[in-house]
């Protein structure tokens, strides 16, 4: 439905604000990121 579409989309849009968010906090703090190494 279009409540559906809006809210999909919303939280997309809002994932994607805290993911950058996050990298650039952790950019001003000069923190080191872990790197997410997958076992194979």
């Amino acid at each position: 439905s279009f409540v559906d579409s809006i809210i999909t989309i919303y939280l997309n849009r809002l994932s994607d604000y805290l993911f950058v968010l996050a990298r650039k906090l952790n950019d001003d703090a000069k923190t080191e990121e872990n790197i997410w190494i997958p076992r194979i």
